[in-house]
């Protein structure tokens, strides 16, 4: 069950939404998520062997790894993860790390590794299938996380790389221990209340996410400045198998601790949402519009 101390300096945009509930409503909690809201979801976990999973950590892997590999054992695709095979560990270092550090050359244990990432990965859609009924999903990127994240900085995430369209996010606490996040400000907020302050007009003909990109680092200070930005903030602490969704463009955000986590991002097709003006683009947009006079 997840825990949250809430700030009241902040706004207060969490909901908790029953399984069962969704399964009632014709457009899910698309509403809701679109909304901005930072959504709980209650009385659902995975079908998994949560304790086989608690046994496998990518960290000793991580040590004896050189530069990128680090970073690319920390966020694991599921494609990647169901693409390992033990004959191709002596090429690639990823993998041979994998395979021999965290599986102890244990084929079985690979095999089994594998079973429970394709089994999480499909419950996985079909859990998204069931919250967003009405939405058109043409891509997706799954990761699964067996490294630790230790005080990150707060910030919103910024994709500069992606045209105009929606998305959805779903997190996975996998691990035994909380995972705890913080969360503060949401951009809009926070972006017209200083608006002029930060002379915010200058991205009004340019990217939408160098918004976000100029107040993660200029603002914010980025990872040279965490947990020393000063603001106020949400705590909260997701248990094992807690299933939480949140556009984490439009809520600043922190990993404060975390062990194991699946986190999957949706992208979806703007005319299929509820509201397609809900979409970050026209946000920013509409922004722009409102106080760039």
């Amino acid at each position: 069950m997840t825990t949250i101390i809430k700030n009241p300096k902040i706004a207060d945009y969490f909901c908790e939404v029953s399984y069962p509930d969704v399964l009632t409503k014709a457009s899910g909690i698309a509403p809701l998520f679109e909304a901005g809201k930072f959504i709980l979801l209650r009385d659902y976990k995975l079908n998994l062997d949560f304790d086989f999973l608690n046994s496998v950590s990518f960290s000793e892997a991580q040590e004896v790894l050189d530069g990128r590999d680090i970073v690319r054992a920390q966020k694991l695709s599921y494609k990647y993860i169901l693409s390992l095979h033990p004959d191709k560990h002596i090429k690639n270092p990823v993998q041979r790390a994998i395979f021999e550090k965290c599986f102890n050359s244990n084929k079985k244990q690979l095999a089994y590794f594998q079973e429970q990432i394709f089994i999480g990965h499909q419950q996985i859609l079909d859990l998204f299938k069931i919250l967003f009924p009405q939405y058109d999903c043409f891509d997706l990127n799954g990761t699964w996380r067996f490294t630790s994240t230790l005080f990150e900085n707060l910030h919103w995430d910024n994709f500069p790389d992606l045209d105009d369209r929606h998305q959805t996010r779903i997190f996975v606490n996998i691990d035994k221990n909380p995972r705890i996040w913080h969360t503060s400000h949401p951009l809009e907020d926070y972006c017209q209340e200083n608006y002029h302050q930060f002379n915010l007009a200058q991205f009004k003909d340019t990217n939408p996410n160098d918004i976000i990109n100029f107040m993660d680092r200029n603002v914010l200070g980025g990872m040279g400045n965490r947990c020393l930005d000063g603001w106020e903030r949400h705590s909260i602490a997701f248990e094992q198998g807690d299933i939480w969704l949140a556009d984490s463009r439009l809520i600043s955000h922190q990993i404060y601790q975390g062990n194991r986590a699946a986190i999957y991002m949706f992208h979806i097709k703007p005319e299929s949402m509820h509201d397609p003006e809900m979409r970050f683009n026209r946000r920013i947009a509409r922004l722009h519009q409102q106080l760039s006079q």
